[in-house]
C-alpha cells in the first residue's frame, strides 16, 4: 500500500492543510462508534484495499502485536463481492 497524503486548501484563508487520512487508522473505539451509526446493523461487513473496486468479507478477528487484525480467510480467487452485497 503506498503512502497517500492528501492536501486540502482551505480558501477563506488561503492556507493548504495536509491530511494523511489513510495511515492514520482508528481504533477500536473510534470504528465501534463510527459502526453504531449505520441504521441497518446486520449489513455484511467487508474489507478493500483499492477503494471498494474490489473486497473480501471479514471473517477473522484476532489480535497480533498489539494490533486488531481483520482478516479475509478465504480463497483470494473468490468472487469480488461478499455474499448478499
Amino acid at each position: 500500500m503506498t503512502d497517500k497524503i492528501i492536501s486540502i486548501t482551505d480558501r477563506k484563508n488561503r492556507e493548504t492543510k495536509t491530511i494523511d487520512w489513510e495511515n492514520r487508522g482508528k481504533t477500536i473505539r473510534q470504528l465501534i462508534e463510527e459502526l453504531k451509526s449505520f441504521e441497518n446493523l446486520d449489513l455484511p461487513v467487508v474489507i478493500s484495499l483499492d477503494s471498494g473496486t474490489t473486497h473480501r468479507p471479514i471473517s477473522l478477528v484476532g489480535k497480533k502485536d498489539g494490533l486488531c487484525v481483520l482478516m479475509h480467510g478465504g480463497n483470494e480467487a473468490a468472487s469480488d463481492r461478499a455474499p448478499g452485497v
